[in-house]
């Protein structure tokens, strides 16, 4: 329900990538079942995980531990990989984030981050 949920958010603001934080790629692989119609950066702390996700189409596997971050730092991060994909350019383009809290269960949470977003927080 919260891929569904998420992948139609991202629809509905045009966002310019949908990024999953995931452990195993069960998350990333309920996204792509989505077809949301853009990028899926998936990040995993696990190599060969990503690996796997490689081979899916529209994902973008990148190994990064979510454990590592504080959130604020996390949202920062997940911008920046965007941006070097060349996904976001402009400051009003928004990128739809679906993890799990804490990390490690099934997605249960969903964030719009945009740079606006990021520069309250």
């Amino acid at each position: 329900a919260a891929m569904a949920a998420a992948s139609s958010l991202a629809a509905s603001l045009k966002s310019k990538a949908f990024v999953v934080v995931s452990k195993s790629g069960a998350s990333v692989n309920r996204a792509t079942r989505m077809r949301p119609g853009i990028p899926i950066i998936a990040i995993t702390p696990n190599e060969s995980t990503n690996r796997a996700l490689a081979l899916q189409k529209h994902v973008y596997p990148v190994t990064l531990d979510p454990t590592k971050f504080s959130t604020q730092g996390l949202y920062s991060e997940i911008w920046t990989i965007a941006q070097s994909y060349g996904f976001v350019s402009d400051d009003k383009d928004t990128v739809v984030l679906a993890m799990s809290e804490p990390f490690g269960l099934p997605a249960n949470t969903i964030k719009v981050i945009t740079k606006e977003t990021l520069e309250k927080e």
